[in-house]
């Protein structure tokens, strides 16, 4: 090897391929396809992904949203029903709470008194 073949490859990675022969050539040129290739692949699986992710994101959002409802909705007609329950039992049979001989009393800040001077 002489030193004139030395000096061929000092150019670096350019000098290198341009002093190859053909098949070497074409070899790095078909790696380079791949490589873009690949890239391109890695790019568009990455925003497919991430679209995927927002979309998860967003429905999952309403589902959580949707669940509240849900239980908003069930815990205010458990509340309408035992409402009803309690002035049933209270109010429904005649003048006392069901099951017991003691009348309801008015509320004494309601009650206007009657009698006496004032």
């Amino acid at each position: 090897m002489e030193i004139a073949d030395i000096n061929v490859y000092s150019g670096g990675l350019i000098g290198l391929i341009l002093s190859a022969g053909p098949v070497a050539r074409g070899v790095v040129i078909l790696l380079l396809f791949f490589s873009v290739v690949s890239w391109a692949i890695i790019f568009f699986k990455w925003r497919q992904l991430s679209a995927e992710i927002r979309f998860f994101a967003r429905e999952l959002q309403a589902l959580v949203v949707l669940r509240q409802e849900e239980r908003f909705a069930i815990t205010h007609g458990q509340a309408l029903e035992n409402r009803h329950a309690v002035a049933k039992a209270t109010v429904g049979e005649g003048n006392g709470i069901a099951g017991s001989k003691r009348p309801i009393l008015p509320n004494p800040c309601c009650v206007q008194r009657h009698g006496g001077s004032g």
